[in-house]
């Protein structure tokens, strides 16, 4: 690399291809799985109705309705369509500054990616930083603790909730750490 410029502008770029990555897989995943109990629970609702056991088949479709209900309240396809479409845009990114590191370049890059920022959904903070250590791990900037110590039930609920993140400490990250702040 070139310049410092470039650099942290590259490692800025590649956090929000993993964080993006990161949110798509998951949401493709959550999609997939949310089927498995309608499925199931519809099916019981059909066999029990079959049996007339009235107590189970109101269970069976109390819990058909509120998988149901959650499927649309965290509506995982269009998520996942927005997630692929801005890894998509984050990796033309990266591939403009693997390509050339002139100044132009480097601030033509910076304005998208900005523009990029703008228009991404709120992140989640704690995924963030799970890419940041996965980041300078890669880079092997880390040696072989985390640069920002993330909890076990942190990384349970990281695309739920940001718990915690009051306690996050960054120690000495290097070079790229100095102009690094978080991208959803």
């Amino acid at each position: 690399m070139k310049n410092q410029e470039h650099h942290n502008l590259l490692f800025q770029v590649r956090i929000s291809i993993c964080y993006h990555a990161r949110r798509q897989f998951f949401f493709q995943v959550l999609s997939r799985w949310s089927n498995v109990p309608l499925l199931l629970l519809g099916a019981g609702t059909a066999v029990l109705a079959l049996q007339d056991g009235s107590w189970w088949i109101l269970g069976a479709g109390l819990g058909t309705a509120l998988v149901s209900i959650l499927k649309l309240i965290i509506p995982s396809e269009d998520k996942v369509a927005r997630h692929a479409e801005l890894l998509r845009d984050y990796t033309v990114l990266a591939n403009r500054l693997y390509a050339s590191s002139s100044r132009k370049t480097v601030k033509a890059v910076f304005e998208d990616n900005m523009d990029l920022d703008f228009l991404a959904p709120q992140g989640k903070y704690v995924v963030w930083a799970l890419c940041y250590n996965t980041l300078i791990r890669t880079m092997d900037l880390a040696g072989k603790k985390d640069p920002i110590v993330v909890a076990w039930w942190q990384r349970l609920t990281a695309h739920f909730f940001d718990l915690g993140t009051n306690r996050f400490a960054k120690k000495d990250q290097g070079p790229a750490a100095a102009s690094c702040s978080r991208t959803d």
